[in-house]
Order: C-alpha cells, then structure tokens, then sequence
C-alpha cells in the first residue's frame, strides 16, 4: 500500500464519520421540538452545577477539618503549656505552704 492509497482511505474513513455524525445529529434534532431541546439542555447544566456544588463543598470540609484539626493540636499545646506553668508556680510557692501569712511577709 503506498503512501496515497492511505492517505485517501483514512480521508473515506474521516469522512464517512463526519457524515454518520452529522446524519445522527440531524435525525435527533427533527425528532425533538425546540421545548424538548431547551428541557435536556436545562436537565444537563442543572446536573453540572449539582456536580460542581458537590465539587466545591467537598473541598471546603476538607479545609474546615484541617482548620478544626489545627486548632485542637494549638489547644492541647496551650492546655500543656499552661500545666506545665502551674506546676512550676506550685513548686516556687511550695516552700510557703507551711509559713503564715504574717510569717512570710517578714512582720
């Protein structure tokens, strides 16, 4: 087979395709009246943006949850910081537990 034979088949090939789909388009457009036509379109684009929501709200729980994850992990490091600080108080004032007040005041 030289090289204009498949030239000219794959163009019948194209060709032929264009021609089936054109034909397919045409025989649905005279079956469906320009009401049944706008009714499909309205159906599709109704389900894309059902989709796109979808989409998009996902995306957003995502980051609220790493925002939620986020801050408990700030919280506990707060809440161990904030131990870790009364512990150290408790162990300064440890030597006045047994003092009076008057006592450790110097009066």
């Amino acid at each position: 087979m030289n090289n204009d034979t498949a030239i000219k088949f794959d163009m019948d090939k194209t060709t032929s395709n264009i021609s089936y789909g054109t034909s397919g388009a045409t025989a649905i457009g005279g079956l469906l009246s320009m009401n049944e036509i706008a009714l499909a379109i309205g159906i599709f684009f109704t389900a894309l943006t059902f989709l796109v929501t979808l989409y998009f709200q996902h995306r957003r729980d995502q980051r609220e949850q790493k925002r939620l994850r986020n801050k408990e992990e700030r919280d506990m490091q707060l809440h161990a910081w904030a131990k870790e600080q009364h512990e150290k108080n408790l162990l300064r004032l440890s030597p006045l537990d047994g003092c009076n007040v008057d006592e450790a005041s110097g009066d």
